[in-house]
């Protein structure tokens, strides 16, 4: 009885399991890059009239 065509269940779940430890990196990777291309740092003006209206002075410590 020959089922040259038929895969074993041993060999399909191995070639599903090959399969997805190739693609979690991949899509790792891939998800990473797409959530850096849409991040733009933030940046500060500088204000030559900025004023501190308020200072806290205590720590607690003695």
């Amino acid at each position: 009885m020959s089922n040259s065509s038929a895969e074993t269940p041993r060999r399909a779940r191995h070639r599903a399991t090959s399969l997805r430890k190739r693609l979690i990196p991949l899509a790792i990777t891939g998800s990473v890059v797409l959530a850096g291309v849409g991040v733009h740092s933030a940046f500060a003006t500088p204000s030559a009239d900025a004023v501190i209206s308020e200072v806290y002075g205590g720590g607690g410590n003695s």
